[in-house]
């Protein structure tokens, strides 16, 4: 059975969650970037349960956190209300922690077409290569 072995790695999942989604948006061009954009939609809110919360001092409400970090962890969910109030809410990627959505974003999130956004896995990367190839010419 998989677990857990160590506390990094539980540190890299948060970090991971945190920063990819199929909805969070990525960029690889300057112009269609900018800073609200990225301390906005480019980090997830990940919701658990109470327990879970105070564990990881509430850090999984992220999203405030790439707005300021100077946001003591105490304030992060009063912060990220602020955000939604303030009209923010549809921008940013929240989602209840389960193990079913993890997966969901590792199945998903492996190889990303900057142009259209779209995700997809390495066993369609012989496709998009030949189809590459052939509107290349």
């Amino acid at each position: 059975m998989w677990r857990f072995s160590s506390s990094w790695e539980v540190q890299a999942l948060i970090i991971y969650l945190h920063h990819t989604h199929p909805r969070r948006p990525f960029f690889n061009d300057r112009q269609r970037w900018n800073a609200t954009v990225a301390q906005v939609a480019c980090s997830t809110v990940v919701r658990g349960g109470p327990i879970y919360e105070a564990l990881t001092h509430n850090i999984s409400v992220h999203t405030p956190h790439h707005i300021d970090t100077r946001i003591p962890f105490c304030r992060l969910k009063e912060a990220y209300a602020d955000l939604k109030a303030a009209g923010f809410g549809a921008d940013i990627v929240e989602y209840r922690l389960s193990w079913s959505t993890v997966h969901e974003v590792f199945k998903t999130c492996k190889l990303l077409d900057f142009d259209t956004q779209t995700w997809y896995r390495f066993s369609d990367l012989d496709r998009i290569l030949a189809a590459s190839k052939s509107a290349a010419g």
